[in-house]
């Protein structure tokens, strides 16, 4: 019979809970941007789970939710899929601490039981309106199936905001009449310390440049260090006065966020030939330093040859695009807020990347360097396509040294207001 008792099983090598706690605070504590990145990308996901749009579901395994009524009923699936989404920013905060193997071990466990504990299944209320709310199958003569809603055909279901499309984690941190201001979230720890405004068409549909993941042009920049702040166009914001003014709003916000006194501008389409003005006007009232270099985007998906094959996130975009004026001529308006415009009083440096109209693009640069990638008009989202290693190498010189990614999104008094890709991202 053994004599062991109670205190001499004790290991007092192991970890208390209070002590690995206090590590875990201190590990987070030493990671921001971490914390930052899953806190964000938690507050995007909670977002898409009140509006219908989350794609979170439990693993085929996970016998807790088998019944479909926690899928079919739109209450208790935001249920699921607020459980899951909060018991996986905490696992991921987790991964990120760096932990040693006991710390990690005790920690993991604690939390494991806790969303046990609070899971929806066990939450007596809700189990029993999932148990109203579903029959597996009639058992008695006369009984009733319980129908169950039948998804769209993944053929024809619209790709969600937020989910499918424009899925780079970020937050609006300004709005306006004419323009969201949306702040993505940096995906590595060091990053340039001169920040690049994407400018979008205004008209067209404002998540070009964020299409996809996989197919994300803001998702391959901030993926390679770059800070991104996007320009989401509110339809009201039309005429060039009023558009240009918008982008000195845009840029007054990014140097404040930034704390940065030069910033690259990168056009796209129209938003492209707006640039060139915005950057023509500051040339003429001396304020050209404002800009570190400009990217003139003249690609056009709607310009892509008969017979192109569509991916299926371009086309809802060529579909959101529909009805939409055509491109304008590139060439500047003759003034600017009362500027007249003269492209040849800008230094600034350009790339510019374009089709077959490559050198009317370039007649927008000014006496800056120059360099001109000729691409089709489909290879906008057509990664690895060989303008954005370009893009990437060329912004490397003219965005400052690595410096630490900041913690937050927004920053001095501008804070998160929603997550990306924020309301003005649909609004046509």
């Amino acid at each position: 019979m053994s004599t062991e008792s109670g205190a001499d099983r004790f290991d007092p090598g192991a970890p208390t809970l209070a002590a690995a706690g206090s590590r875990l605070a201190s590990a987070l504590m030493a990671r921001p941007v971490d914390v930052a990145r899953h806190t964000v990308a938690l507050a995007g996901e909670l977002a898409r789970i009140g509006l219908g749009s989350s794609a979170l579901s439990p693993d085929p395994g996970d016998d807790r939710f088998a019944a479909p009524a926690w899928s079919a009923d739109p209450l208790l699936r935001r249920a699921v899929q607020t459980h899951l989404a909060t018991t996986g920013a905490a696992t991921a905060m987790l991964d990120d601490a760096g932990l040693d193997p006991a710390d990690d071990a005790l920690l993991r466990t604690v939390v494991e039981s806790v969303a046990d504990v609070v899971a929806p299944s066990n939450n007596p209320v809700l189990r029993a309106l999932a148990a109203r709310r579903f029959t597996a199958a009639p058992r008695e003569p006369g009984d009733v199936e319980v129908p169950l809603p039948t998804p769209p055909a993944p053929a024809t279901r619209r790709l969600a905001f937020g989910d499918d499309v424009a899925a780079s984690p970020g937050a609006v941190v300004l709005r306006t009449d004419a323009f969201e201001l949306v702040h993505y979230l940096p995906q590595t720890r060091e990053v340039h310390e001169l920040p690049v405004l994407v400018v979008p068409a205004p008209g067209l549909p404002g998540y070009l440049a964020d299409l996809s993941p996989g197919r994300s042009l803001v998702e391959h920049l901030v993926h390679g260090g770059t800070q991104v702040l996007l320009v989401s166009w509110h339809p009201a914001a039309a005429g060039a006065d009023a558009r240009g003014q918008a982008l000195l709003d845009a840029l007054d916000a990014v140097e404040r966020i930034s704390r940065a006194g030069s910033t690259v501008l990168l056009g796209i389409g129209d938003g492209a030939v707006l640039t060139a003005a915005v950057l023509a006007h500051l040339a003429a009232v001396g304020l050209q330093e404002r800009v570190a270099g400009a990217v003139l985007v003249g690609l056009d998906p709607r310009d892509a040859g008969p017979g192109t094959a569509v991916p299926r996130d371009l086309r809802q975009w060529l579909a959101d695009a529909a009805g939409a004026a055509p491109a304008a001529a590139v060439e500047l308006p003759g003034e600017l807020l009362g500027t007249p415009l003269d492209s040849a009083v800008v230094d600034r440096d350009t790339l510019v990347v374009a089709s077959s109209d490559a050198g009317a693009w370039a007649g927008l640069a000014g006496k800056g360097a120059v360099e001109v990638v000729d691409a089709p008009a489909e290879a906008f989202v057509a990664p690895p396509a060989s303008w954005w290693a370009t893009l990437a190498e060329w912004l490397d010189t003219r965005t400052g040294e690595r410096c630490e990614a900041p913690a937050e999104l927004g920053g001095r008094g501008m804070h998160a207001l929603a997550p990306s890709p924020g309301e003005y991202v649909s609004a046509r």
